[in-house]
């Protein structure tokens, strides 16, 4: 078995033998890792809670299990901070915009 990725520059390469038998093993202990989102802010002086979320993430998600709970109330209490995201679907949809929109956040 050979897994085939993209290094920066866009060039396909073959994995090593050794690099095959990490990327199997580690499937194999954590079949889920891929599908599993770990976001921790840390903001001084405080430290929100570790988020884990398994599966898929989707805008709804997104929105009800990380945005409301966990940024807003954290982006109220720190006047003049930055949020910072990745583009990713669920964090560039309408949906999430309107919800960062409550607070004063940076586009």
């Amino acid at each position: 078995m050979s897994f085939t990725r993209r290094p920066g520059s866009g060039r396909p390469r073959q994995t090593s033998r050794r690099e095959d038998r990490h990327i199997l093993r580690n499937a194999l202990v954590q079949p889920t890792a891929s599908l599993t989102a770990i976001q921790a802010q840390v903001v001084p002086p405080t430290r929100s809670p570790l988020v884990l979320i398994r599966g898929t993430m989707t805008v709804q998600r997104y929105v009800h299990d990380i945005l409301q709970p966990h940024v807003l109330p954290l982006m109220q209490w720190l006047s003049g901070a930055i949020f910072q995201q990745d583009n990713a679907r669920p964090h560039t949809a309408r949906v999430s915009q309107d919800c960062l929109r409550t607070v004063t956040t940076l586009p």
